[in-house]
């Protein structure tokens, strides 16, 4: 429970610009480079550099066998904000995303409140259709090994395929 409704407004607000109101500016994008790099740096552990190998024996010869999440080092020294606002004017847009909000309230009024606050996020006009991307196929099991100098535990993953269910019927 909160005492100051505020506080549920201002997170609204927060999300509302991160949904479609970003400035992503030149000089604010270059201070910001050195934060990343650095979170990069933080997550270059040896359970990070495992998933990293791991990746192509779970994921095949996919976009997610291939990349991590922050890029690599030299990509985030170089690239061009350009690249960022593009990407951000692509891809985040209210067709592509969800608010969840969990609390002790009343439903029908913070659901006003979330469509009071979002609603003035304009729709794409014809947006990129989000890339399907489907993992291949396996007759026989995929056996991987994968090891780190500085790893100080073993551990043990074993996955199973199933049938991909079909796209229109995922979010229900």
């Amino acid at each position: 429970p909160l005492k100051r409704e505020s506080i549920v407004d201002s997170m609204l607000l927060i999300l509302h610009d991160w949904s479609g109101y970003l400035a992503l500016e030149d000089e604010k994008i270059d201070k910001e480079r050195g934060v990343i790099i650095e979170e990069l740096r933080q997550r270059n552990n040896a359970q990070f550099r495992v998933g990293n190998k791991a990746a192509v024996s779970v994921f095949g010869d996919t976009r997610y066998a291939h990349r991590n999440m922050l890029g690599t080092e030299e990509f985030l020294r170089t690239f061009d904000p350009q690249v960022l606002r593009d990407f951000y004017k692509c891809w985040y847009r209210p067709d592509l995303q969800a608010v969840v909000i969990v609390g002790d309230f009343d439903v029908d009024e913070m659901e006003a409140k979330v469509r009071a606050v979002m609603s003035d996020i304009p729709a794409k006009e014809n947006p990129e259709p989000k890339r399907r991307i489907t993992l291949p196929d396996n007759a026989q099991p995929v056996v991987g090994l994968f090891t780190d100098p500085e790893a100080t535990m073993t551990s043990f993953s074993l996955y199973y395929k199933r049938p991909l269910r079909p796209f229109e019927s995922r979010n229900t």
